[in-house]
């Protein structure tokens, strides 16, 4: 969750409102009062919301709800370029930039961008790493620009909250922004830069802006770029940003980005659209609507609308960046008519459920895991390359890739569960040893499929300990291992084996190999296995696909 901290008498005057009404429309945009005293309230807000984050957009969402405020964003073009050099390509390839003019910016504004800022820093730009944004002076550069890497030290300039000049390496090292962010860096012999034609430093991304083009209460014009990894992400977040302070001005101009492939001009700050069917919105809301009530629900919540036959056709606004699907817009249509409004009733039909034979097995591998003294653990199913692969020396197999991933650690459905087991003992590692810890759950192994593992973590551990374990896991489930010689590149060659039963390969254990000990900061040793539980039961798992 997100809080942001917000004066009453200026939200009141932002949207023509009194404090009692702004309260009411809180609970429709699901905007929860955290604290409140006689000058502020700390709002918090859900992470789909990013467009809220600040008194801007929140101020704008409440005129919308109660005045079907309308809005429209224009970009006028300019002949301000920005060249993307190949060498940021694989550092941080994607940048996105626009111009707002003719600002009017005194203390409390520019706090209150800056905090905008820092918030979609943590959110969006999950800390910096995704994205990071920066907001200069226009006046004080000269176009065109240029986004490029460099050597650490290379180039110079005086950083933000510093009164003199250093290079790059010495912001990494010295700066409290590269002590906190340089890390993103760590990987990397050459850093990106933003310089404008005089070879002046606007910007070192993600780590911190240059003094020379901080903004203050007599900034006018303002440059605003967006670097990071995911293009999608970076246009997504450039078009909050300006949208936000489209609430302070609208004069907007766009910035060609002169990419090695192409020339991109940005923002764009169009309405999107997408088609809705009003049976789909009854339907999904279990009640009969006019459309009229359809229409002026989408209006409350910002959207435009416009009818083709059947269909309602909605512009989405651009700083709605959470709406992927037409589930997204019902919600908001359910939010405006009023959760309240909608009648409870009962099922048409009834029945009773029972536990099913592939969670009764689940069960019983649970309870024989927690009597040889596991911890059980839950993991998420998604993750990425590095994560499931590289990091443990294997080649990227086949794998199910996740078309616009959310965030980008969650890219692919995991191929096996130790990698999560893994990360687990090193967020614990702070704790008393030995650990002991397993997963039951479910990966991607050609289909999907359910697999349990387990990893033990202590200054003992060993093959002899892991055979062990896994031979009386199996003989309580009434099974005979057979095991032969495994060449897994992540445990130690001699200390590993693959588990046969009924020859067929249904897993392996064996001692981690110390390099990747070593990458996971574990400083003991650790032994682990997988099975395959389809493989052991599939009669039960047939059953499961039948079902």
């Amino acid at each position: 969750m997100v809080v942001i901290k917000v004066d009453k008498k200026r939200l009141e005057n932002l949207t023509g409102l009194f404090i009692n009404d702004l309260e009411e429309i809180f609970e429709t945009l699901a905007v929860d009062i955290k604290r409140a005293d006689d000058t502020f309230w700390d709002l918090e807000l859900y992470p789909d919301r990013p467009d809220l984050y600040s008194i801007f957009g929140l101020s704008r969402a409440i005129r919308q709800y109660k005045f079907q405020e309308e809005r429209n964003y224009n970009v006028k073009k300019s002949n301000i370029f920005l060249k993307v050099d190949k060498s940021v390509s694989s550092i941080r390839p994607f940048i996105g930039a626009a111009i707002i003019r003719d600002l009017d910016l005194n203390d409390t504004t520019i706090r209150d961008i800056m905090d905008l800022q820092e918030k979609l820093h943590l959110t969006v730009g999950r800390d910096r790493k995704k994205i990071a944004i920066g907001i200069h002076d226009l006046d004080k550069v000269k176009p065109p620009f240029k986004y490029a890497a460099y050597s650490p030290e290379e180039i110079s300039f005086i950083p933000l909250g510093f009164q003199k000049k250093m290079n790059l390496l010495e912001i990494i090292k010295n700066h409290p922004k590269g002590i906190e962010y340089g890390e993103l860096l760590k990987d990397f012999n050459m850093y990106p830069v933003i310089t404008d034609s005089e070879n002046n430093v606007l910007s070192f991304p993600p780590i911190i802006n240059g003094t020379l083009t901080q903004v203050t209460e007599k900034t006018k014009n303002v440059f605003i770029d967006v670097t990071g990894l995911d293009l999608f992400t970076v246009i997504n977040t450039l078009d909050l940003t300006v949208t936000a302070l489209n609430e302070l001005s609208m004069e907007n101009e766009s910035v060609n980005i002169n990419y090695p492939e192409g020339t991109m001009v940005l923002p764009n700050l169009k309405y999107e659209k997408l088609s809705i069917e009003k049976t789909e919105i009854e339907n999904m809301l279990g009640i009969k609507m006019d459309e009229e009530i359809i229409i002026n629900a989408l209006k409350s919540m910002g959207y435009k609308y416009s009818m083709k036959k059947k269909k309602i056709e909605v512009g989405i606004p651009p700083y709605r960046i959470d709406i992927m699907h037409p589930v997204d817009i019902i919600e908001d249509v359910a939010k405006a008519y009023g959760f309240n409004k909608i009648e409870k009733s009962l099922p048409e039909k009834f029945s009773i459920g029972i536990e099913s034979n592939v969670e009764m097995v689940k069960e019983r591998l649970r309870r024989i895991m927690i009597g040889l003294g596991y911890i059980e653990t839950i993991n998420l199913t998604f993750t990425s390359p590095e994560r499931n692969f590289f990091i443990f020396n294997l080649d990227k197999e086949e794998s199910m890739n996740i078309v616009n991933p959310v965030i980008e650690d969650q890219s692919i459905y995991r191929t096996w569960l130790i990698p999560m087991l893994m990360e687990t003992l090193k967020n614990n590692k702070h704790r008393n040893l030995p650990q002991k810890i397993f997963e039951i759950g479910e990966v991607f192994d050609g289909k999907e499929t359910i697999h349990i593992a387990g990893a033990s973590i202590s200054s003992n551990a060993s093959f002899t300990e892991i055979k062990g374990v896994v031979g009386k896991f199996l003989q309580s489930l009434g099974l005979e291992m057979n095991i032969k010689e495994d060449k897994k590149p992540f445990l130690i060659n001699g200390r590993q084996a693959s588990i046969i039963i009924n020859d067929q390969y249904v897993g392996f254990f064996g001692e981690m190999h110390p390099e990747i000990i070593e990458r996971f900061d574990l400083g003991n040793p650790v032994v682990v296995f997988e099975l395959n539980i389809e493989r052991i039961f599939p009669d039960i798992f047939k059953d499961r696909l039948e079902f």
